[in-house]
């Protein structure tokens, strides 16, 4: 059987392929804006988690230097021994007095 191009069996066929064409098109889209939307959450995720590790290891460290200065160890040990700048150490205990403050 000969089809020509512009018979009405040839003018079905591709109008059967640009419906297949919108077809697989938008599913395509649906599954892209799916898996962006599953990222999205996946790194919210990390970031909500990251951001808990951090706090507790702040708590943590708050905690250790106030035993240790309640101890009567100085200042300078507790820098070192937690492996912190004086200025920061300085500013954990500024925070520590303000928590105990409040």
């Amino acid at each position: 059987v000969e089809m020509y191009e512009d018979s009405p069996a040839m003018e079905l066929i591709r109008r059967g392929r640009a419906e297949v064409w919108a077809e697989a098109e938008a599913k395509i889209a649906e599954t892209v804006r799916k898996i962006e939307a599953e990222a999205r959450r996946k790194e919210a995720e990390a970031r909500r988690k990251e951001t808990e590790a951090h706090q507790k290891a702040v708590l943590e460290k708050k905690a250790a230097i106030s035993k240790m200065i309640n101890a009567g160890i100085e200042k300078a040990a507790i820098a070192e021994f937690l492996g912190l700048s004086r200025p920061k150490l300085a500013a954990y205990i500024r925070q520590i007095r303000k928590d105990n403050d409040s």
